[in-house]
């Protein structure tokens, strides 16, 4: 059972606290968040309450010059925003809205190029804020005018590392559903052309791919040739 106060002490103390302090307390909401049992969803509830999501976007503003730091926190973000029921979420997601969760997300990507931990948290915690329930329609507008490019660029940078391309391509599925031209124009296909090419084997990122580019306008090219390379415009080779 999650011990009383746990959740609101983490939270609470990240107004006060350094930069060890934020990076500890945010590592804490990770671990209380990561399984998907009743105890962590009781505890995203009490995050939520808690204005957790908020607490950790004002660590991300203040010390995104910190790798450690924008790792946790883009952590707690993704871990937070996928769990629980959608009056949860919804709650969650339009505290993110306010709180200027994905602007800070992004900013992480562009301040830490290099590193692959950071963009991998980074683009789990836009994926889980992307897809369903997006009860807030401002969330959806920040995301697809801020997040597209960003991570394109990202995973143009780490296109050997499995899990960042496959939550990358996650991310730009669920982005598509509300904007598949700026999802398009921002490169998405050349993000497929990568994985399909590394990672043919990885069903969940064929699946993904090939469900994205039905949504860009490309997704019979794709099942025609089998999840081949890109030749040219809107084709694939075998």
């Amino acid at each position: 059972a999650l011990s009383a106060g746990v959740v609101e002490a983490a939270v609470g103390a990240m107004g006060t606290v350094g930069l060890t302090g934020l990076c500890t307390a945010c590592s804490l909401l990770i671990n209380l968040t990561v399984a998907d049992d009743d105890t962590s969803d009781a505890a995203v509830k009490r995050a939520a309450d808690a204005g957790a999501v908020a607490a950790v976007v004002r660590a991300l503003r203040d010390h995104g010059g910190d790798q450690q730091l924008s790792e946790k926190g883009a952590g707690a973000i993704g871990n937070l925003c996928s769990h629980a029921d959608a009056e949860v979420l919804s709650k969650l997601k339009d505290g993110a809205v306010d709180a200027g969760a994905v602007e800070a997300l992004v900013k992480a990507l562009s301040t830490h190029p290099t590193a692959a931990d950071v963009g991998t948290a980074v683009v789990k915690a836009l994926a889980n804020l992307a897809m369903p329930p997006a009860s807030a329609a401002q969330l959806g507008a920040q995301i697809a005018a801020a997040a597209p490019a960003a991570l394109v660029q990202s995973a143009g940078r780490h296109a050997a590392e499995e899990e960042l391309i496959d939550y990358t391509i996650l991310a730009l599925d669920a982005l598509a559903d509300g904007g598949p031209v700026a999802v398009r124009d921002a490169g998405a296909r050349g993000v497929v052309e990568g994985a399909i090419k590394r990672f043919a084997t990885n069903e969940d990122i064929m699946d993904q791919s090939r469900s994205l580019m039905q949504k860009i306008g490309l997704g019979s090219a794709m099942d025609a040739n089998k999840g081949g390379p890109v030749a040219g415009p809107g084709e694939f080779r075998l």
